[in-house]
């Protein structure tokens, strides 16, 4: 992920879906489809656990320039919001942002569908 000062990132999460990585990699798919100026999307790992041999995409970073980081924010909401009632209704995308220090998040937003037919 982009250490850079004058970037910022966002971590997305997904939960309540059968098949989180395979949402997270159509996630992905279509945050890069939209083509948002001054955005990058990478897949975060999964940290291996002793007496395995790899790890399954846990999460994806979000990062965005510093330039028009409020409307890049945003944008990236819109954008979720469209995958949520296009591909994975039931979903929960967490985002987190990261502290400085790597210690946890220091935010997390939860975004869910409103719409009681889910």
């Amino acid at each position: 992920m982009a250490t850079n000062n004058e970037n910022s990132s966002l971590i997305l999460r997904i939960e309540n879906v059968d098949n989180c990585e395979a949402a997270l990699r159509d996630c992905q798919d279509w945050l890069r489809q939209e083509q948002v100026p001054g955005m990058t999307v990478e897949q975060v790992m999964a940290t291996p656990t002793p007496g395995t041999l790899g790890t399954g995409l846990e999460a994806l970073a979000i990062v965005l320039a510093s330039k028009a980081v409020a409307t890049l924010i945003e944008c990236v909401f819109r954008v979720i919001d469209r995958w949520i009632q296009a591909r994975c209704r039931k979903a929960r995308v967490i985002f987190e942002i990261p502290s400085k220090g790597g210690r946890g998040p220091r935010l997390k937003i939860t975004v869910e569908s409103m719409d009681p037919n889910g």
